[in-house]
């Protein structure tokens, strides 16, 4: 299955259908980002805020045409925020999760040194299976897993 990445700015009405319909549908945890939109107040509403709120953008993965995956990105000086991560209900435990993220992590490394990501609870396998080249990972109070850019280390 290839996935097509893509940052969705204002969303077409088809993509505000599916991430509406990928949001009514993911799992509700615990482990959210500080200041990111509640999902818990419902798909549509959450879907308006991250659109209309600053500072926030929707990620996502199409597959033929249409959105199977999507995440939602903070950007803060030279830190992005990742949470949110939702897959098609139909397309779960394929996969498409780690795929999704680990096309996603090294779009957003090009211009940040640190990204954390808010795995769903459910996550443990995928924390496994998501890398990125140049960073170190580690993990906050909050069980977010955060990948710090490897410096150079100066000649001695």
């Amino acid at each position: 299955m290839s996935l097509e990445l893509e940052r969705i700015e204002r969303g077409s009405p088809q993509d505000r259908d599916d991430l509406i319909s990928l949001y009514e549908h993911a799992e509700h945890d615990a482990r959210r980002l500080p200041d990111m939109p509640d999902i818990c107040e419902g798909s549509t509403r959450f879907v308006r805020q991250v659109f209309t709120q600053g500072g926030y953008t929707f990620y996502g993965a199409r597959f033929n045409g249409r959105l199977i995956a999507a995440a939602v990105v903070l950007a803060e000086e030279d830190t992005r925020h990742v949470d949110a991560i939702c897959v098609r209900k139909s397309s779960r435990g394929r996969g498409v999760a780690a795929r999704f993220l680990n096309r996603l992590l090294p779009a957003l490394a090009e211009d940040c040194d640190e990204i954390v990501v808010a795995l769903p609870q459910s996550g443990e396998s995928l924390d496994r299976q998501i890398e990125l080249d140049g960073f170190d990972r580690d993990r906050d109070a909050y069980g977010h897993v955060i990948f710090h850019r490897q410096h150079a280390k100066p000649d001695t």
